[in-house]
C-alpha cells in the first residue's frame, strides 16, 4: 500500500496491516486519519531516542504508530498498544 500527498510518499508494511486488522473498527478509523496527518507533516511525530527501527511515533489514543522517514519516503512499520510499542523495537 503506497500513498502520496505533497512531497512525501507513504509505504505501509505487512506488519502494520496485520496490526491494523486486529484493532477495533473505531480505532482503525482513527489510525487511518492519523496516517493522513503523518503524510502531511511526518516530523510532527515524536522522535524516539536510541531506536534503530521506527524512529518516530504518532500517538492515537492508547496506540502508537511507529514509522521511519528516509528522504521523502515514510515507511509505516507498526501500530501497537502503548505498552507494547516500545518493547518490540
Amino acid at each position: 500500500m503506497t500513498s502520496e500527498r505533497g512531497e512525501y510518499s507513504l509505504t505501509v508494511s505487512a506488519s502494520f496491516r496485520k496490526d491494523l486488522r486486529k484493532l477495533p473498527r473505531e480505532n482503525q478509523i482513527r489510525v487511518r486519519q492519523a496516517l493522513g496527518k503523518i503524510l502531511a507533516d511526518p516530523y510532527q511525530g515524536r522522535k524516539i531516542r536510541n531506536a534503530a527501527v521506527g524512529q518516530y511515533r504518532w500517538r492515537v489514543g492508547d496506540y502508537r504508530i511507529r514509522y521511519d522517514i528516509e528522504g521523502h519516503q515514510i515507511q509505516v512499520l507498526r501500530v501497537l498498544k502503548r505498552e507494547d510499542a516500545y518493547r518490540r523495537f
